[in-house]
């Protein structure tokens, strides 16, 4: 468990890579990613909709603990999902590459969580993750690629995770570095809110992301911002592989909305789309 912003995050990768290949698809909520793609024994002690089995303070706090929990794997598991989606050999992939936008404090404390890539893709023996933004810490211009530590078990069967760190802009980032190297199979931008108020300065990022044509998956924290956000790529020529909708591996720790209609709350991750190219 760690500290991020005030607040408890949980991290609670699986145990232990799997063998055989399993999609994520497979599982309908975070109850049976729980029960049958993490593995883990706690799980009993919440029903299927993630309220406590019974009144029992062990169990509420069981639940509580998955629900934190879920908030730190979420990126990982919509990353994982779009690239179900997008790469119809996700299972025989050896090497895979994300670029992250826009990422904070909050993404790289929990970058032990990206080794889940490494734990649900049986045949994966290296993921990239770049994460690429101008409020990213300790990351003064150019840093090298940089190992991180795997699990006995991927360690032993020679699988490693790397990430590297861009303070920058995405479209000014230096081609001419680890990009031609480590080409995306994923951009991912996750609440980045780029239809609000700058736009403008958000421009060119989404201009240089269509033109990759490789798929791009955003996440907003409800489903207006997504829907302005749509009207933002659209008016730019974009091609949606998918429409805005609410995202199965959100997070399930609310947050209230100061600012919307009384009462109403947000979730981490909430809602997603995704854009290849241009029409």
């Amino acid at each position: 468990n760690i500290e991020i912003e005030g607040h408890n995050a949980v991290q609670l990768a699986t145990m232990e890579p799997r063998r055989t290949y399993k999609p994520l698809s497979t599982a309908k909520n975070w109850y049976e990613y729980f029960k049958d793609l993490n593995g883990i024994d706690s799980i009993e002690s919440v029903n299927p909709d993630f309220t406590p089995r019974g009144s029992e303070r062990g169990n509420i706090a069981v639940c509580s603990m998955l629900k934190l929990a879920s908030d730190s794997v979420s990126s990982v598991l919509t990353a994982l999902a779009a690239l179900e989606l997008t790469i119809p050999d996700l299972s025989q992939r050896e090497r895979l590459t994300i670029h992250m936008l826009g990422g904070t404090a909050r993404e790289l404390m929990v970058l032990r969580l990206n080794e889940e890539f490494l734990h649900l893709l049986p045949k994966l023996q290296l993921v990239t993750v770049g994460y690429i933004g101008p409020d990213i810490p300790s990351a003064s211009g150019k840093s090298p690629l940089l190992p991180s530590e795997c699990c006995q078990y991927c360690t032993a069967a020679g699988r490693k995770r790397h990430i590297f760190l861009r303070r920058s802009l995405y479209h000014e980032c230096d081609e001419a570095s680890l990009f031609p190297e480590f080409p995306p199979d994923l951009i991912m931008a996750c609440n980045s809110g780029h239809a609000d108020e700058e736009t403008e300065s958000w421009r060119p990022t989404l201009e240089r992301i269509l033109e990759r044509n490789i798929p791009a998956l955003f996440t907003t924290f409800n489903e207006a911002e997504a829907v302005d956000e749509q009207s933002v790529l659209r008016r730019m020529g974009a091609r949606f592989i998918q429409d805005c909708g609410k995202n199965r591996w959100h997070g399930l720790v609310p947050k209230i909305e100061n600012f919307g209609a009384r009462y109403e709350v947000f979730y981490n991750n909430y809602f997603t789309y995704i854009v290849k190219g241009k029409k």
